[in-house]
């Protein structure tokens, strides 16, 4: 497939994954196999491998229409991004297409080099968004904020990408839900594993080479056998649970042999947990095994257990299905369109499911053959050639398809709508608050320009799947704000540890409060405090009264605060033309006290001046809204405002 009929393209790709520590393992044999087979099946077009030089290059592919050049940091700057971003910007081998097979390494002095404006077409596989999806997972067990930011930076440099080539179909629903990205530029191409090394082997009696290696691992019976990691999503402790509630018979004739990478205080945890359960005599702990051993493992076990919580792909349960083991699955992500109809699903979080499922496959023994059967014939459809051929086709399409727009705000077209800071939790952060915020952004969104200011441990995932709002670092909001100048800053406020990082920029740059939560006494302000708010909002009168007798001014006058349950109600472009009216009539407050400090012919405002939506004028809102009333002074408005819920926040 060329540029034009008969004219080879030139490919550039990038190799780092065959040449680091898991070089043999996950990204590293997955890199190494689809460049072989990309290679073997692709005589016409021409190939530059990029490597890192001073690393090992012996899983790097060869072939007479490719070359290797070995990129060295320092010739062009102190890191590898840099050498990295020469090659995307000056392009020196003219290629055609620069394609990534690691994009997201987290490598010191390594970030994903961005897309030039009109320039390198670039393409990049995607194996998974796991980090993404498990934030508080993952996140916290990162060395730092940076690393957060960088791999938000690679997501947002992703999504200006021409193509991505998804290892799964579940992997690519992730990124065109996560990134929302159009589907014609996600990819499935797919996954497979070496169908001529890993084979099954039935045969009785077991050949002697097989016997010593199981002896030598400590197995001397019938085993259930698994890999993994103590990652919490390999479900590790589920695996234990689901083993410990076997038949009594069956418990005691089994082995549970995991070759699973553990440090040492890491083994005594599961032998610990494992005691616990009172299966320690049937734990067996390998280290990592090389592949020969880990496919006489595959082929003689009684059943092959990935009780995985989400994978890309899961390749060690295509391996185990090649060797014709019984395979028992997660019934989620991309473990239901490896596995299909050839083994057994079930639902994860249930030990006692797993139990079920193993007793099946362990004392019906044609079914634990013909399971096996359906395994290795399912896996033969899984072919190296079939990736490299998808992989080649959307190479070739994202070359002669046109430039991807960029998807920025400020090259959208639309006429430009009045710019709002807005702080407060959002999902993946399981809170009422995020759900709610998540909710009236939908709405808000299409009459205001908005800036996200989120807390630095997590990303939202609504600033990664729409380009229509600015995602922002919440310390940057001092900058930000500026050269911006916002028209509001919104802070959406509870007693919870999700809304610290917003009591603290409340104190520095006072804007409009949303309260949210009958116990308002313990939320971290002072009646001084929040007096500087320009307004207040309280979404659901049930929590009025707690929220007057906390919070009077100095002249022991109620404050007006707004009240009501559109929300909950379902109606958002109800609860936003409020927000709408408070916005504006805070704006235009702001204004003339400028203009009064400009001219000092009027005496000054108090700065504790709190109002409520609609306590100024009822024409605000449009008459068609259900009339309510306001706490505070007998006045009277056309609108309420309202929560999803009149209980407790977070």
């Amino acid at each position: 497939m060329g540029k034009t009929e008969g004219v080879p393209l030139r490919i550039g790709i990038e190799v780092f994954g065959t040449q680091t520590a898991s070089r043999l393992r996950g990204i590293g044999r997955y890199s190494r196999d689809l460049l072989m087979a990309l290679l073997a099946g692709d005589p016409v077009n021409e190939y530059i491998l990029y490597g890192q030089a001073g690393l090992p290059d012996d899983q790097v592919p060869t072939a007479p229409n490719a070359e290797t050049r070995m990129l060295r940091p320092g010739a062009c700057g102190p890191t590898l991004a840099h050498a990295m971003e020469r090659l995307v910007e000056e392009n020196p081998d003219r290629l055609d297409i620069l394609l990534l097979l690691n994009p997201l390494e987290m490598a010191p002095g390594y970030d994903l080099p961005a897309r030039p404006l009109g320039g390198l077409k670039m393409a990049a596989v995607v194996y998974d968004l796991i980090p993404l999806l498990f934030q508080e997972a993952y996140f916290s067990r990162w060395p730092g904020p940076e690393f957060i930011r960088r791999y938000a930076q690679g997501l947002e440099r992703l999504k200006e990408y021409d193509a991505l080539l998804a290892i799964s179909e579940s992997t690519r629903r992730d990124v065109i839900e996560r990134l929302g990205l159009a589907q014609e530029r996600v990819v499935t191409i797919g996954t497979a594993s070496d169908g001529r090394f890993f084979v099954p082997d039935w045969s009785e009696p077991m050949p002697e080479t097989s016997r010593t290696l199981l002896s030598r691992l400590g197995i001397d019976g019938p085993f259930v056998f698994s890999v993994g990691s103590m990652e919490y999503r390999k479900n590790l402790w589920g695996l234990i649970d689901g083993f410990s509630q076997l038949p009594m018979e069956l418990g005691r004739t089994h082995q549970l042999v995991l070759t699973y990478n553990l440090s040492g205080p890491e083994r005594d945890r599961v032998r610990h947990y494992a005691r616990d359960r009172e299966v320690e005599h049937a734990l067996v702990l390998t280290d990592r095994l090389e592949e020969p051993a880990l496919r006489t493992l595959y082929q003689r076990c009684s059943a092959f257990v990935f009780p995985s919580a989400y994978e890309g792909f899961g390749l060690p349960v295509l391996e185990a299905m090649h060797c014709g083991a019984p395979v028992i699955a997660g019934n989620n992500s991309s473990q239901i369109e490896a596995v299909g109809d050839a083994g057994l699903l079930f639902d994860v979080s249930d030990a006692g499911k797993l139990a079920e499922c193993l007793t099946r496959v362990l004392s019906d023994r044609n079914l634990s053959r013909g399971m096996g059967e359906r395994a290795a014939a399912r896996a033969r459809r899984f072919r190296w050639e079939d990736s490299a051929e998808k992989t080649l086709e959307a190479l070739g399409s994202a070359v002669t398809r046109p430039p991807t727009p960029s998807l920025r705000r400020a090259g959208s077209g639309r006429t430009p709508r009045r710019r709002v800071a807005f702080f407060s939790p959002l999902p993946p952060l399981k809170s009422t608050v995020a759900e709610y915020s998540d909710r009236l952004l939908e709405e808000l969104g299409r009459r205001y320009a908005i800036d996200l200011y989120h807390d630095i441990d997590y990303l939202p995932h609504i600033g990664l799947k729409s380009d229509e709002y600015g995602c922002h670092d919440h310390r940057l909001f001092p900058r930000n704000s500026r050269v911006l100048g916002y028209h509001a800053v919104i802070y959406q406020m509870a007693n919870c540890p999700y809304h610290s990082y917003i009591t603290a920029a409340f104190r520095q740059h006072p804007g409009i409060v949303v309260l949210h939560g009958p116990s308002l006494a313990s939320l971290p302000l002072d009646a001084g405090l929040l007096h500087q708010a320009e307004a207040v909002i309280l979404p659901s009168s049930s929590w009025v009264r707690s929220l007057r007798e906390r919070f009077t001014d100095h002249r022991g006058e109620a404050t007006v605060i707004a009240i009501g349950e559109s929300a909950s109600e379902g109606d958002w472009a109800a609860v936003c033309d409020a927000y709408e009216a408070i916005i504006e009539r805070v704006a235009a407050q702001r204004a003339r006290k400028a203009r009064d400090r400009s001219s000092s012919t009027r005496p000054r405002l108090r700065s504790a001046n709190i109002i409520g939506s609609l306590a100024f004028t009822s024409s605000l809102v449009p008459a068609t809204r259900s009339p309510g009333h306001f706490v505070g002074r007998g006045l009277k408005a056309d609108h309420f405002l309202s929560s999803s819920s009149p209980g407790g926040e977070s």
